[in-house]
């Protein structure tokens, strides 16, 4: 059991002490960055580049054609109407959930509202997923989608940990400490659970449940030669954030995503990508798609009701939809993958363990 979890520890635990260790290596001042809540940047950001963010724009632009163009299908995807089911006993949770945190919202504490509502949201989505193929996170292994919080919480901290050296978003006006971690922690440990919740969602519509599927496999090989240097190069980021957080601050933010893909290559094991090299590219672009959906509502919530966070990125100016660039905007996509990672970890001891009328796990949307 413990094994299972050992390539998950080990992201976390290099996440953990990459950072400060490169920072005391360079000697640079450590107090500078352990700020809990940040309130505001240390330092200030570096003002945009003409030359920086046309350069991001344009590798970002290529990577989404890229993406879109190779997972295109090569033949039609046949889909089958599945057939109605009835709403299960515990759909009303989720509305409960949402006028709930509307309520809340406007009465008490608008930081709680949020988190309350995703996790309203997310009720309502397993509700209608189940009734609209049978099954769903919540119906198929209750004790699975309960362990997606606290691991959406500890990839939550993560993530902030690492903000504390690059310092991409504060805090204006945030609560004590005390009620500061335990909203940040409920905020991080809905995130998860309703990716995924959301993803499977998505694949349940017409015209999105084919949607990468049947495309040219992409022939990795043995991509074991590969292990060493991704690892290498994310290690380089967390080590770099505590010493060039400004200029080094987008390799550390797929450091983590780069760690995984190196200890799972170095494995020789499917993960992650398995579905590449096959042709199936649904996986990832579901996961993706139900990220910037979350980030859009988590933003605009940010925007009405705050604003709680203020995001200040070094170098990246340009169109800022909602406060963050365009190119900002991309980088919820590796957060989403190293969450599916994330999860596909945790779901390891309960492989093999299914019951007999739900033969895949994780819950596996698949329309024929």
């Amino acid at each position: 059991m413990a094994v299972a979890f050992l390539p998950l520890a080990v992201v976390l635990v290099l996440c953990l002490l990459l950072p400060p260790l490169g920072a005391l290596v360079a000697a640079q001042p450590i107090e500078q960055f352990l700020h809990l809540p940040l309130e505001a940047r240390g330092w200030d950001a570096l003002p945009a580049s003409r030359g920086a963010t046309g350069v991001s724009l344009a590798l970002g632009a290529a990577l989404v054609g890229w993406t879109l163009w190779r997972s295109r299908s090569r033949g039609p995807v046949r889909q089958e109407a599945i057939p109605g089911a009835a709403w299960p006993r515990w759909s009303w949770s989720g509305p409960v959930l949402l006028v709930a945190a509307l309520a809340i919202g406007a009465i008490w504490s608008p930081h709680l509202s949020g988190p309350l509502a995703l996790l309203g949201l997310t009720l309502a989505l397993n509700a209608h997923l189940q009734r609209r193929s049978g099954g769903s996170l919540v119906h198929r292994n209750p004790r699975y989608f309960l362990a997606l919080y606290p691991v959406g919480a500890a990839l939550g901290w993560t993530i902030h940990w690492l903000n504390l050296y690059l310092q991409l978003w504060h805090y204006p006006s945030p609560p004590g400490a005390v009620s500061f971690t335990l909203l940040a922690t409920f905020d991080y440990a809905v995130l998860l659970p309703a990716l995924l919740s959301l993803r499977q969602w998505l694949a349940t519509l017409p015209g999105l449940g084919g949607w990468g599927q049947r495309a040219t496999p992409l022939g990795t090989g043995d991509v074991r030669w590969a292990a060493w240097p991704l690892i290498g190069l994310g290690g380089l980021g967390l080590a770099g954030a505590g010493v060039w957080p400004d200029h080094i601050y987008p390799l550390t933010w797929v450091s983590p995503l780069l760690l995984a893909l190196g200890l799972q290559a170095l494995s020789g094991k499917p993960g992650l990508l398995a579905g590449l090299a096959s042709g199936d590219w649904g996986r990832l672009l579901h996961t993706s798609l139900a990220a910037l959906l979350l980030g859009l509502a988590a933003q605009a919530w940010n925007r009405w009701a705050g604003p709680f966070w203020v995001f200040d990125l070094s170098l990246i100016g340009g169109p800022a939809p909602l406060g963050l660039p365009v190119v900002g905007w991309l980088g919820v996509i590796p957060l989403a993958l190293t969450g599916l990672w994330m999860a596909d970890q945790v779901a390891r001891p309960w492989h093999g363990r299914n019951k007999p009328r739900f033969p895949e796990f994780p819950v596996k949307i698949v329309l024929k």
